[in-house]
C-alpha cells in the first residue's frame, strides 16, 4: 500500500538453529555433494573447513560487507574458499545472501529454491523466509526449482557458513541470463534486504581453460597468460566498476561461470567500499597439468569504521528499543512520568548507548499516523545516545507530527511502532553517490532541503532519477533540481525492524 510518505518494513533475520518449540524445517533440499565434492562424515567435514580456515591469505581491513569465493571440490577450491570465509567474525551477521550460476538450469533473471532449508552433514541451514518471500515477489524472479536440485555452487559453500555463522539464515539465489539493465534491477531489490548484519557471498569460479570448456586463447606460458587474464577481471571487480567488468567479459569471452552474480554485486556494493585479493591459485598449479585448468579467486569488501554499520543491533536490543518507544509515549499521553531506562542487561558496548539517529515511525490500520526522527552528521558533539533518539522521536511522532493530529490514549494500543535507526549522515560527491534501496537521502539548496528514509524508494519501486525527483518537490524544487549545480547531497544506511516483525 503507499501514501503520501511511504515506509517499508525491512523485517531483519532470526536466528537459524530451530529455537526451543520450534518446528524443524518441512522442506528439506537434501545435500546433493556430500561425499563427493567434500567429505560426508561431519567430524571429517569440520576438520577439513577448519584446516582450510587456517591457510595463508590477505587480511581485509574494515567491516566485511562481502565475499567472493569459489565452489569446486574442496580438494581443488577450498584453501582459496577458506582463506575468505575465515576473515568472518563468528556471529557477526544474521542473515547471509549467497548468489551463484545456474549450471544446470536455464532462465532469465534470479531463482529461489522452493525449500526451508538446506542439509549439510553438519545440519540444516534453514531460509530467511521474510527476504526471500519479499524477493520472489519480484518480476525478475523466475521459478526454476529443478535448476536448484542438483546445483553445487551454493551447497558447497554451506560448511564453511557453519562453521562461523552457525545461526545465520540463508537467500540462496541462482542467476540466470542478465545484462546491464536486468543486473541493476536484481542489484536493487537485493540491497533493500541488506541489514548491517548481512553478509552477500558470490559463489563463482574463474576462468575454465582447455579443450573440455572449449576455451584455449593462447597455448604458450600458460600460466602466466592464466593469471594475467584473470587479474584482468579481479582489477575491473576490485576497482567496483561493473560495466568495465561486463566489457572485459565480452571482449576477452572469459569463462568465469559467476560473472552474472559478480556484475550484480559490483551494481550492490557501497561508494565507499573497499575490495582486497585475498587468494589466487587454479587447478593446473596443484596438479602440475594446464591442459585443463580452472582459476579459484577469493576477493573481500569492507566498509571503513567510520560508516560500518547503524550498529548490528540484536534482537533483544530491538525489542527494548520498541518497548521503550511504546512506554514513552503512553507515559506521555496519561501524563505519567517516564523513569530512567534501565539497560543494566546491556554491556557498555551495547549498540543503544552509541550516539546515533533514528526515525520512530507510527502506523494504525497500514496507514502512516506519525514519522518524525534526528538524523546525525559525523562528528557532531550534541548527538543523544541511540535509546535517548528513540524515546524523544517516539514521543515527537505520537505528538507533534504536522500533518496529523496528537494520537490518544485510547488508540495507541491499535498502533504498530517501527523504528529506524539510522548511520550518520555522509555527504556524497553527487547523485552517483547515492545507492537506491541500500541509502537513505539527505538534499539540499539554499534554504529547502528534504529527506528519504532508504526503504521509500524500494516500497514505490522508484528508480535513483524519480526519487531526486520526487525528492526535490518535497523540498519544494523543481522536479530536476538535483541536476543543477549548487545542490548538495548526504546519504545514511538504515536498520528498520518493527513490532509486526519482533513481537516485543
Amino acid at each position: 500500500m503507499k501514501s503520501a510518505l511511504p515506509l517499508a518494513v525491512v523485517l531483519l533475520a532470526l536466528t537459524c538453529s530451530c529455537a526451543p518449540g520450534e518446528d524443524p524445517p518441512a522442506r528439506t533440499r537434501p545435500a546433493a555433494l556430500a561425499g563427493q565434492w567434500y567429505p560426508s562424515d561431519p567430524d571429517a567435514l569440520r576438520g577439513a573447513v577448519q584446516r582450510y580456515m587456517a591457510g595463508e591469505g590477505a587480511r581485509a581491513e574494515g567491516r566485511l560487507a562481502a565475499l567472493v569465493v569459489p565452489h569446486a571440490g574442496y580438494v581443488y577450491s577450498g584453501a582459496v574458499a577458506g582463506s575468505a570465509w575465515r576473515l568472518v567474525p563468528r556471529g557477526a551477521f544474521d542473515r547471509v545472501v549467497l548468489l551463484g550460476p545456474s549450471h544446470y538450469g536455464r532462465f532469465a533473471g534470479f531463482s529461489l529454491p522452493e525449500t526451508d532449508a538446506f542439509a549439510t552433514p553438519l545440519g540444516a541451514v534453514r531460509l530467511d523466509a521474510t527476504a526471500c518471500d519479499a524477493l520472489r515477489a519480484h518480476p525478475l524472479h523466475a521459478r526454476a526449482d529443478r535448476a536448484h536440485d542438483p546445483e553445487h555452487c551454493i551447497e558447497i559453500q554451506l560448511p564453511f557458513l557453519q562453521a562461523v555463522l552457525p545461526e545465520a539464515r540463508i537467500v540462496p539465489i541462482l542467476i540466470g541470463a542478465v545484462g546491464g539493465e536486468s543486473a541493476t534491477g536484481i542489484a536493487a531489490a537485493l540491497a533493500a534486504q541488506v541489514t548491517p548484519r548481512t553478509l552477500v557471498v558470490i559463489s563463482t569460479d574463474f576462468t575454465h581453460y582447455g579443450p573440455n570448456f572449449d576455451y584455449v586463447p593462447f597455448r604458450a606460458d600458460v600460466a602466466a597468460n592464466l593469471r594475467k587474464l584473470d587479474m584482468g577481471a579481479v582489477e575491473k571487480i576490485l576497482a567496483r566498476d561493473g560495466p568495465g567488468f561486463d566489457a572485459y567479459c565480452a571482449e576477452t569471452q572469459a569463462t568465469i561461470c559467476g560473472r552474472g552474480p559478480i556484475s550484480i554485486l559490483l551494481r550492490m556494493l557501497a561508494a565507499e567500499s573497499r575490495g582486497v585479493l585475498v587468494k589466487y591459485d587454479t587447478s593446473g598449479r596443484m596438479t602440475g597439468d594446464y591442459s585443463t585448468s580452472v582459476s579459484y579467486v577469493s576477493l573481500a569488501f569492507t566498509l571503513p569504521a567510520t560508516s560500518a554499520s547503524a550498529g548490528g543491533l540484536t534482537d533483544a536490543e530491538k525489542r527494548f528499543l520498541l518497548r521503550l518507544a511504546r512506554q514513552s509515549i503512553e507515559q506521555r499521553l496519561t501524563g505519567g512520568r517516564a523513569p530512567e531506562p534501565d539497560l543494566s542487561a546491556f554491556g557498555p558496548q551495547s549498540a543503544l548507548r552509541r550516539k546515533g539517529g533514528a526515525f520512530v515511525t507510527l502506523k494504525k490500520g497500514g496507514q502512516l499516523r506519525g514519522c518524525i526522527g534526528r538524523i546525525a552528521q559525523p562528528g557532531q558533539a550534541d548527538v543523544p545516545p541511540l535509546y535517548e533518539t528513540v524515546r524523544r522521536m517516539s514521543v515527537e511522532s505520537a505528538t507533534a507530527d504536522p500533518r496529523f493530529p496528537p494520537v490518544t490514549a485510547q488508540e495507541l494500543k491499535g498502533i504498530e511502532i517501527e523504528i529506524s535507526a539510522l548511520t550518520p549522515a555522509e555527504p556524497v560527491s553527487g547523485p552517483e553517490g547515492f545507492q537506491v534501496g541500500r541509502h537513505g537521502i539527505i538534499i539540499r539548496k539554499g534554504f529547502s532541503g528534504a529527506v528519504f528514509l532508504p526503504q521509500v524508494a524500494t516500497e514505490q519501486g522508484w528508480t535513483r532519477d524519480e526519487t531526486l525527483a520526487h525528492l526535490c518537490r518535497k523540498a519544494g524544487l523543481p522536479a530536476d533540481e538535483w541536476k543543477r549545480p549548487g545542490m548538495t547531497f548526504h546519504v545514511f544506511t538504515a536498520e528498520v525492524f518493527g513490532e509486526d516483525a519482533l513481537h516485543p
